[in-house]
């Protein structure tokens, strides 16, 4: 997220608002005959760091970089309550709590009274913070939105754990379904992967989605820096010629791309990412303009025409500054399960495929059962992918 210099302050303001909230409590709305909706927000701000024991911000005119991702998730979170309030049927309280201050740690915050009073719990989190806010949930029956995690953790046997951000097992059903759909004999479709034990595991849990059949795609293993020659003598210059990145590293994704600039004049190339490349920034150079890309990704900003222009509009004009993927999925996923929650209450798993929400959020939450023997879902997983070409 780029922010004007001269704005700095204005942002950092916003912080200052969430770590009050987080000091003082919920944020009061005027009594409405409705039920008030509490809401616990855990994201990391990293406050404490951000000053010294005498009240003095220690970055000068500059940012702290590791706050920008909780506060985007905080601008998100807060952009979805105030829309609803907008619509005049909801009374919403908001605590905030920064995970990583000495007062808003999850082990700390678990035996506050406060956790009693919350009605769902929303969560910027991952490992340990994580697991912690899935068991409060679990033990409480409070509904818990993991807006960023693309992992179950592990969890099993908790239906108040909601996933918004899908799990890598996901993404490869839908990469494997299309590969399947469009690869035929005409194709030279070639798997490339690092002689790394993680390579491995992705190549291994891929082909299990194979069922059984054999792929319709070689598998070539390389070094992590190999070069044009040694790419271009596994290409056919007479068939069309798809590369899987067999690889969740950056760097290599990377070098595969710059491979195929300086070959791709000579060979008709499609480049086959990994859901990682979602996140990649250096994927919007115009240098890579002449390659297709095709990867998955698990938010689309077109799949939001009612808010989607209105949002950044606002977001620009609270904090001079582009709102980043991080803010539209914590807008788009709150909104759905709010949403949900004001209308069904206690109800709302059975609703999680309301046609009315899912038509304004595009999400699809749908129930996972790790064991099909169990008695229930395990957790639900936003299960809405998209296969984006580049």
């Amino acid at each position: 997220m780029s922010v004007y210099p001269h704005m700095r302050r204005r942002t950092l303001a916003l912080m200052l608002a969430a770590a009050f909230l987080a000091a003082i409590g919920p944020r009061g709305v005027a009594a409405q005959p409705f039920r008030t909706l509490r809401i616990g927000l855990f994201v990391p701000l990293w406050l404490d760091s951000a000053y010294s024991e005498m009240g003095e911000y220690r970055y000068g005119k500059g940012f702290p970089r590791q706050s920008i991702a909780g506060l985007e998730c905080y601008q998100g979170v807060t952009f979805a309550l105030d829309t609803l309030r907008g619509n005049g049927k909801a009374n919403l309280d908001l605590r905030v709590f920064d995970i990583r201050s000495r007062q808003g740690s999850i082990a700390l915050v678990g035996r506050m009274p406060v956790m009693d009073s919350l009605d769902l719990l929303i969560g910027q989190v991952s490992g340990s913070d994580y697991l912690r806010l899935a068991e409060l949930a679990r033990e409480r029956r409070i509904p818990f939105l993991s807006a960023s995690y693309p992992n179950d953790g592990g969890v099993r046997a908790n239906p108040s754990l909601l996933i918004a951000n899908a799990r890598l097992q996901t993404h490869l059903d839908i990469l494997q379904a299309h590969l399947r759909s469009t690869l035929g004999p005409t194709h030279n479709a070639v798997w490339l992967k690092r002689a790394h034990p993680a390579d491995d595991r992705l190549a291994e849990a891929f082909r299990e989605r194979e069922g059984g059949t054999a792929p319709a795609y070689r598998s070539i293993t390389v070094a992590d820096t190999f070069p044009p020659p040694q790419l271009a003598r596994l290409l056919d210059s007479t068939r069309p010629n798809v590369l899987i990145a067999g690889s969740l590293d950056e760097a290599f994704a990377l070098r595969l791309l710059d491979n195929c600039l300086a070959v791709d004049k000579a060979y008709h190339l499609t480049v086959v990412g990994m859901p990682t490349w979602e996140g990649m920034a250096a994927l919007r150079n115009p240098r890579y303009r002449s390659v297709p890309i095709e990867h998955t990704a698990s938010f689309h900003k077109p799949s939001l025409p009612a808010w989607a222009d209105r949002m950044e509009e606002e977001y620009r004009r609270r904090t001079y500054s582009r709102p980043s993927d991080v803010a539209f999925k914590a807008f788009q996923s709150t909104y759905h399960l709010v949403s949900l929650l004001l209308r069904y209450d206690t109800a709302w798993a059975a609703h999680l495929a309301d046609p009315g929400i899912q038509a304004m959020t595009d999400l699809d939450f749908q129930p996972v059962s790790i064991d099909p023997a169990g008695s229930g879902p395990d957790y639900f997983e936003n299960k809405r992918i998209y296969l984006v070409r580049r």
